[in-house]
């Protein structure tokens, strides 16, 4: 987003970015040196000849979030900080502009008049029809999880203002299409420190924990959702006073129910960090998991580790009773000492599963169990030659449904008795377990590694730097765990986004077009599989409403 920086004004030979100018400049840091009588953040009013009270009092404020003046008694003493500079110096806007640039020490662009490329700012058809192409394609997760476990690598600014980017987008939808948009959620999961609040400037009315404690209001994940000032955003948080860490681990299911049945049609969770058994089962939930590294060796170490954990714990509850495969797999958590990989681990299952099948327990398994049951109950066998176990199996749901039947029928109904109930019903649960334990050792590994979809996003990092983290870092998980992981971008390090949580409000609203979010527009693209420079040429359709958002931001709060 190279050239949409650069904002029309009036005058144009501007040649400074002005949303830049506008970010850099604290506006009661301003006023101090214009030589203002600043008190904290109240100031008497600029326009000393026209304004309507004459007794002194200062009237005018000064919003350093927003980086706005405005007197409450003179209704057009207003502005923002460019605005304040003109008006207490009596110059024109880009002298203004100028004065503001040199005291952020902001370099001028090059020079000639600016304008945006004429293919960056499509018109709304044209955006349109690519945004929903790339929609209609996209891979169908609705809920995305996120984590990095080691903190300082900006994880939680990528989601907030991912989660801005996506509401954005469906604003956009939605005002083609007029219709209501369709909601984007961003859930802060991390119950030890949720910072998601602080970001944004909003403190939730309810919190997670109120679901769970106070059961009497009956408050359901609905109720808990706050609204934010873009309509297509809605945000949910655990308390930042309770450090409900255990309650946590003790209602994950809950949790997960909650958020698995919520209507949004994208919902971004923020896992915060440390890793326990706790959080890997409430990850293997959710089917998307991007993971957020830096260059730092420890950061692709904890996300390596991450990985083979969740997969270790994964393939152990599925073997739970397998004692041979459980030994295999404790070479494979050492995987960095032994070298045992997910590849040499399918070829030992490959050799139990031909064990398994010389053996001929499929046969028994029918012959002695199934047939017998199934004579019993007047059933006819279904398999006449070769013994599948997919024919096994279909023969195994017939039993178990006319079982159930049976059960819910009251002794004056059957002819049954309930100790002969219980007897069938014992068989049949036995059935059942010996049958999975017949299903391929190799389908249950490839069934648990194609459950979930792994990206991976490289910040504070050149795009050179990042493709080589990403190729090295991508190359070891494929060759030890056998998965791929969808790159999905870099993020350049800035200035402009350090500390950025002191603006409360996401920044993709306080400068939306900052080059340092280009990277982080681009991230989005490949998240909802669309095409390059689709957010971008989204933001860039509604500047003047993300302009209205920020000048009411908090409003509703």
């Amino acid at each position: 987003m190279k050239e949409s920086g650069f904002i029309p004004e009036d005058d144009d030979e501007i040649l400074y970015d002005i949303d830049e100018v506008r970010s850099k400049n604290n506006i009661v840091q301003v006023a101090s040196e214009l030589g203002l009588n600043v008190n904290r953040s109240t100031i008497s009013c600029i326009r000393i000849d026209k304004h309507k009270m004459k007794n002194g009092f200062p009237t005018m404020t000064l919003n350093p979030l927003k980086n706005t003046f405005r007197c409450w008694v003179c209704n057009d003493v207003k502005g923002d900080v460019v605005d304040l500079v003109m008006q207490v110096k009596n110059i024109d806007r880009k002298k203004a502009v100028e004065f503001l640039a040199i005291r952020a020490e902001i370099k001028p662009k090059k020079q000639g008049k600016r304008k945006f490329k004429k293919n960056f700012f499509p018109n709304k058809e044209v955006v349109y029809s690519q945004v929903i192409k790339g929609i209609n394609n996209n891979r169908g997760i609705d809920l995305i999880g996120f984590t990095s476990l080691k903190g300082g690598t900006g994880k939680s600014l990528i989601v907030n203002n991912l989660a801005f980017s996506f509401a954005l987008l469906f604003k956009f939808i939605s005002n083609y299409r007029k219709k209501e948009p369709q909601k984007v959620e961003l859930i802060d999961l991390d119950f030890g420190k949720p910072d998601q609040r602080l970001i944004i400037g909003i403190e939730p009315k309810f919190y997670i924990e109120d679901i769970l404690y106070n059961k009497k209001k009956n408050l359901g994940w609905n109720r808990i959702k706050e609204e934010t000032d873009l309509d297509a955003l809605q945000f949910v948080s655990p308390s930042p006073v309770r450090k409900s860490q255990n309650l946590f681990y003790f209602h994950k299911n809950e949790i997960i129910y909650l958020i698995n049945d919520s209507d949004s049609k994208i919902k971004l969770a923020d896992f915060g960090g440390g890793m326990n058994k706790d959080i890997l089962d409430f990850l293997h939930n959710i089917h998307a998991k991007i993971f957020v590294i830096t260059s730092e060796e420890t950061s692709k170490q904890a996300i390596f580790y991450l990985m083979l954990t969740m997969i270790y714990y994964q393939l152990k509850s599925a073997f739970s009773k397998e004692r041979n495969v459980l030994v295999l797999l404790e070479k494979l958590r050492e995987c960095n000492r032994t070298g045992f990989r997910i590849d040499d681990l399918r070829f030992e299952l490959e050799k139990l599963d031909e064990k398994s099948m010389k053996n001929g327990n499929l046969d028994d398994l029918y012959k002695k169990e199934v047939l017998p049951i199934k004579v019993e109950l007047g059933l006819p066998p279904r398999i006449f030659g070769k013994v599948v176990l997919d024919d096994v199996r279909a023969e195994i749901e017939e039993l178990k449904e006319k079982v159930m039947e049976l059960i819910f029928k009251s002794n004056n109904e059957s002819s049954i008795s309930y100790n002969k109930k219980l007897s069938i019903y014992k068989r049949i649960r036995k059935i059942v377990e010996d049958s999975e334990k017949l299903d391929s050792y190799v389908n249950r590994l490839n069934s648990i590694l194609s459950k979930s979809i792994y990206g991976l996003v490289v910040n504070k990092t050149n795009s050179a730097q990042a493709w080589e983290i990403q190729s090295e870092f991508s190359e070891r998980i494929n060759h030890y765990l056998s998965q791929k992981l969808i790159y999905l971008g870099n993020l350049r390090e800035s200035k402009s986004l350090v500390n950025i949580s002191n603006y409360r409000m996401p920044y993709v609203i306080y400068n939306p077009e900052d080059d340092a979010l280009e990277d982080l527009y681009h991230i989005g693209d490949n998240i909802l599989s669309l095409k390059r420079g689709s957010i971008a040429n989204v933001i860039c359709n509604q500047k003047e409403y993300i302009r209205e958002i920020k000048s009411n931001w908090g409003s509703k709060h």
